[in-house]
């Protein structure tokens, strides 16, 4: 090849990489171009963006809170607004240093970014408004990290509260898993008696009249009615619940005491509780 072609190819060359050059994706210089999954504009390799412009994966644990979850058979826990929490302080115990995150409550949640795999223990405060504690003491639970992205969630015990609430008491009845004119024998009235804590017999009624300290029955109350039978201001924690089922003459047809839970404020889970046929 003549020196003359050489260098007519070689002008072409340059002259193709000149016009095209702006064109092509660069590494680093800022801009996510097609193929990139970001660009930070530098080199950094400790950074969430590689220097090969490739997203760094980041560790990540979350940790999750409920409160007084699964404190009785189907009680899925009570809710910040019912027990006044408005902030979640998590502490990680463990790592290299301890690392805190405070999240409002309604969140349920905090996520802890970029964290070494370590064993940690997880110290949990609910707080007030007024930043005060509403627990004796900090939640604590412990949980083996392995790195990647996990989850662990914390749940706050009954036993933990420091104030005294009142909560509203969901519930319906099934005998034999029937509803009252269903059940086999039918049942006519119903009576209730309601121990909530510290020993105590709840002496309020239902929001229909029907008493529950034991001293009286009342109408039957359909299982399948559009709203639960409820009983207001009861004294929150846990509670025995004593069911008996009547027949027209006043016979006990049907009786079965449960250990539940009273929540607190208004926004509690509806109980079904299906009593059992007195044994002959």
């Amino acid at each position: 090849m003549s020196i003359l072609l050489q260098r007519t190819l070689l002008a072409a060359t340059v002259s193709i990489v000149a016009a095209c050059g702006s064109d092509a994706p660069v590494c680093g210089d800022g801009h996510q171009d097609p193929g990139e999954e970001c660009d930070d504009g530098n080199s950094i390799e400790t950074d969430v963006c590689l220097s090969t412009c490739k997203a760094r994966q980041l560790s990540s644990l979350t940790v999750k809170w409920e409160f007084n979850k699964e404190a009785a058979p189907d009680f899925t826990g009570d809710s910040c607004i019912d027990l006044g929490a408005k902030n979640v302080e998590v502490t990680l115990l463990g790592g290299p240093e301890p690392l805190v995150a405070v999240e409002n409550c309604s969140f349920r949640q905090v996520v802890f970014i970029d964290i070494p795999a370590a064993t940690y223990d997880v110290e949990l405060r609910v707080l007030d408004a007024d930043e005060l504690d509403l627990t004796s003491s900090s939640i604590t639970a412990e949980f083996e990290f392995p790195g990647g992205t996990a989850t662990t969630e914390v749940i706050v015990p009954p036993d933990q509260w420091i104030r005294a609430y009142l909560g509203t008491f969901f519930f319906r009845v099934a005998w034999a898993g029937a509803d009252c004119a269903l059940a086999e024998p039918p049942v006519v009235d119903q009576r209730l008696t309601l121990v909530v804590a510290g020993g105590d017999t709840f002496t309020g009624t239902t929001t229909s009249g029907a008493g529950m300290d034991g001293s009286s029955a009342s109408t039957c109350v359909s299982l399948d009615d559009q709203f639960p039978q409820s009983a207001l201001e009861v004294p929150y924690g846990p509670a025995s619940f004593t069911i008996e089922g009547l027949d027209e003459l006043g016979e006990v047809l049907y009786s079965e005491a449960f250990e539940t839970f009273v929540g607190a404020g208004v926004n509690n889970p509806e109980l079904v509780f299906d009593v059992d046929l007195v044994a002959p």
